[in-house]
């Protein structure tokens, strides 16, 4: 144990020493949290003074083991100090001018991750409390590019929509390090339940469809300067949906995704009649050149990208999503394969034409539709999607799809 120990250590001490200027940090941070119980790995990082060539990077680390073992006191000592902006102090100043209440008394207190996701440094929890009153606030501390598009959510999408604010926690303070990929997002911490959207009534269904719809609010214009920078990409996880379809109009990511889903169902053990029918999706989606159908302007709208239901609160003021991490814009309403999945084909569609929606939605958009079930249900990709009857999702979509793309072409 001693002698792999020593090894860690080892290969840390060769990794930050490595005479190559460019150097992996995240292959650094997983080594560290794989090793992070090893005292060696903490005495090396803490013997490393301000003269070693990387000693910021040296901080990060040591930021990042201590909020992985679950020393709040000491992974903030370590944060203070490598930059001031990412203080507890700067987060209670922000929440009182927030508050401009007098008197307000703010206890903070910090929740590390140990067997949380690498990116991420811990929570700190704020307690306001003024006469009787009181509020909660959260921090998140976390890798800057992990935090994804959250900041953009919170301080520009956010504010165009009043309906959107209604959804979503209160933003507070976003602050970001200058020297190394490090910040903060302080919001309103939402209490309530993560709901069972299997079994969740008609009534309340129903309304979580309706409350969705100020998604749709942002202007796209207005919004289009800050996605600007995206890219196809496409994965087995339902978080990837709106990423494998934000760009479909383009003729490469419409490709790439129709190549993907005929590979996904082939592969990987789907009943006989739904390989054929994702095929023949796929063949005749790429035979009428759908992508060319699509238009951004008039089918995209402002995407949650991520809305499974532990992204879902169910609160005492109604649904509250969570998470915008992987906000963008893409076809409008496909948040809702994800979300309502379970339900299947008809039963999701039924939702949306029951508020309304579904009648709304142009062919093209049915189409988009239509086909984020499908992709969504290969990304989530378990057994019980592969057992359940090929009726329920996977054969109402394909004859959906044929029939929507036969009523175009005769139209046109």
């Amino acid at each position: 144990m001693v002698e792999r120990g020593a090894e860690a250590v080892d290969l840390l001490r060769a990794l930050l020493n490595a005479a190559d200027q460019t150097v992996d940090t995240t292959a650094l941070s997983l080594h560290v949290f794989e090793h992070r119980h090893n005292a060696g790995v903490l005495t090396y990082l803490n013997s490393q003074g301000p003269k070693h060539p990387r000693a910021e990077l040296i901080q990060f680390l040591q930021v990042q083991l201590h909020a992985w073992l679950g020393d709040g006191s000491d992974a903030m000592a370590a944060l203070q100090s490598y930059d001031p902006e990412l203080a507890p102090d700067k987060v209670e100043s922000a929440i009182r001018l927030l508050l401009k209440e007098p008197g307000v008394e703010i206890t903070s207190s910090y929740s590390g991750l140990p067997h949380g996701a690498k990116q991420s440094l811990g929570f700190y929890r704020h307690r306001a409390t003024w006469g009787a009153n009181e509020r909660t606030f959260l921090t998140k501390y976390s890798i800057a590019a992990a935090m994804g598009q959250e900041p953009i959510f919170y301080f520009t999408v956010r504010p165009l929509s009043p309906g959107l604010q209604r959804i979503s926690p209160s933003p507070v303070l976003f602050n970001r390090s200058t020297r190394l990929d490090l910040c903060l997002l302080t919001m309103e911490l939402c209490e309530g339940s993560v709901p069972d959207i299997s079994s969740m009534g008609r009534s309340d269904l129903i309304n979580l469809v309706k409350v969705y719809q100020a998604l749709s609010e942002p202007d796209l214009a207005v919004l289009l300067p800050h996605f600007k920078d995206r890219r196809t990409e496409i994965a087995f996880n339902h978080g990837y949906l709106a990423r494998s379809m934000h760009l479909i109009h383009e003729k490469e990511s419409f490709a790439k995704l129709m190549a993907w889903i005929v590979d996904a169902v082939s592969t990987r053990g789907y009943k006989k009649e739904v390989v054929e029918a994702v095929r023949s999706i796929a063949k005749t989606l790429l035979h009428h050149r759908f992508n060319t159908m699509v238009q951004p302007s008039l089918h995209y709208a402002f995407l949650h990208g991520d809305l499974h239901r532990f992204n879902v609160l169910s609160s005492t003021h109604g649904p509250v999503f969570i998470d915008w991490a992987r906000c963008t814009i893409g076809p409008k309403q496909i948040d809702l394969a994800t979300l309502l999945r379970r339900h299947g084909f008809r039963g999701t569609t039924e939702l949306l034409q029951e508020i309304g929606e579904w009648q709304q939605l142009d062919p093209v958009n049915k189409v988009l539709f239509a086909l984020a079930l499908v992709v969504v249900s290969l990304m989530i990709d378990i057994p019980a999607i592969k057992n359940e009857p090929s009726e329920h999702l996977f054969i109402p979509a394909a004859k959906c799809i044929e029939e929507l793309l036969g009523a175009i072409n005769d139209r046109s």
